[in-house]
């Protein structure tokens, strides 16, 4: 659940975090998820994804940001991402002038539609386990780079590369690539969880954005308010140290009814799993990932973090992004003020 979380199946070879980071703490250009629209889908339906990005490099270094799409690969081999580079790069192109065959596609920007192809589940082999419900599953892939985005080849290890300025290839700090899997049944469904807003110390604040209302650039400029309504917190020397700066509870506001039966085994009667990825632009949390359904034991009520400040005044993101283990996902971002 950890790597699923931390690395959102990120391809691993292309380093998508860099090593060195805390997780929790966006200090270069990352993407903190992927939501699809419908993260079970029937065949032959359409999906929107969009994408969830921050660029935590330092101002002075920071370069206009390309985001792109591209999907096409079905049912690859063991349900394996790089799997779908070969068949990808084997596939016939459409005749001049043919639309592409159902699920390929290529897009830019922060959202992508994809539609599956009606036999996504005829094609692919049914389960050898009849307990399982026959599926199939269909791969986007995504890049973010802080430069240009470019053809990779066979020795690049990916179909797109990035580069800067100077035509150099950029790295991890700069590029993120990986990719979101799409599951096709023809009767089970599963929801994005649902959020809402953000609580700070026990009381609810006014809530930056929550889902695809958080994509793009924010212009806003909240000030300290009577109410509590913009949290607000003292500058702390220690730059988010634990043992000496002081912490702030906070959690998304989430109901037990966001719970889904897990359907894809009926008979074993699990629910499916839920947990928080906490993401912070300055300072640190206590601990950035928390469980809040287990899929035997089921809600587990206490899933707040703390929040430790930074010594730079100033407003700054804080992100909770919600994930379910079959591929739902939401999130929710609020500002805090550093005085």
């Amino acid at each position: 659940m950890r790597r699923a979380a931390l690395l959102l199946g990120v391809v691993a070879a292309l380093g998508c975090a860099p090593e060195l980071d805390v997780p929790s703490e966006v200090q270069s250009l990352r993407v903190l998820g992927v939501q699809k629209s419908k993260p079970y889908a029937r065949p032959g339906e359409a999906v929107d994804l969009a994408v969830l990005w921050h660029d935590g490099r330092p101002p002075e270094l920071r370069t206009p940001v390309e985001v792109a799409w591209f999907s096409g690969c079905v049912n690859p081999p063991a349900d394996l991402f790089y799997g779908c580079f070969q068949s990808l790069a084997e596939a016939e192109p459409p005749a001049p002038g043919a639309p592409p065959p159902p699920g390929f596609g290529f897009g830019t920007g922060d959202t992508f539609a994809v539609t599956l192809p009606a036999d996504v589940l005829s094609s692919r082999p049914p389960p050898t386990d009849p307990e399982i419900v026959p599926y199939g599953t269909a791969f986007v892939f995504f890049a973010v780079c802080g430069g240009t985005i470019e053809p990779g080849t066979a020795a690049d290890g990916f179909p797109l590369v990035c580069r800067g300025p100077s035509g150099a290839l950029l790295g991890s700090r700069d590029f993120v690539a990986g990719y979101s899997t799409i599951y096709a049944y023809e009767s089970v469904s599963n929801a994005n969880p649902a959020i809402g807003g953000f609580r700070f110390n026990g009381v609810d604040v006014d809530t930056d954005c929550v889902g695809v209302d958080c994509l793009g650039p924010d212009d806003t400029d909240p000030q300290c308010s009577a109410t509590g309504a913009t949290p607000c917190v003292d500058a702390c020397a220690a730059d988010g140290d634990p043992a000496e700066c002081p912490g702030y509870s906070i959690t998304p506001v989430l109901d037990p009814s966001i719970v889904e039966p897990d359907r894809t085994q009926p008979s074993r009667g699990y629910s499916e799993q839920l947990w928080i990825a906490y993401y912070v632009e300055r300072g640190s949390v206590d601990r950035e990932l928390r469980l809040v359904s287990d899929a035997v034991k089921g809600w587990r009520p206490e899933f707040a973090t703390q929040l430790y400040a930074p010594k730079e005044k100033g407003p700054m993101y804080v992100w909770a992004v919600v994930r379910d283990n079959r591929g739902g996902q939401n999130w929710t971002r609020m500002k805090v003020i550093v005085r």
